[in-house]
């Protein structure tokens, strides 16, 4: 279970559709101009440093139960 996290709405939308963006390597450029970074997930298991535009990034986003 995740301990902090807190992602607003606009957020979630925004790494979805940066998600769906091909190829990849301009996914890296969007995220760079809006200035995504990897952001820390505390867990009961200690801190995780994950990019939200990632499949994990999307799993922890939509489930915070893990």
């Amino acid at each position: 279970m995740i301990k902090e996290f807190n992602v607003s709405k606009y957020h979630k939308l925004l790494y979805g559709l940066l998600y769906k963006v091909r190829p990849a390597f301009l996914t890296d450029i969007l995220k760079r101009l809006l200035l995504i970074r990897r952001r820390v997930f505390v867990t009961k298991y200690g801190k995780l440093f994950i990019d939200p535009v990632t499949t994990i990034g999307k799993a922890l986003i939509q489930d915070t139960q893990i």
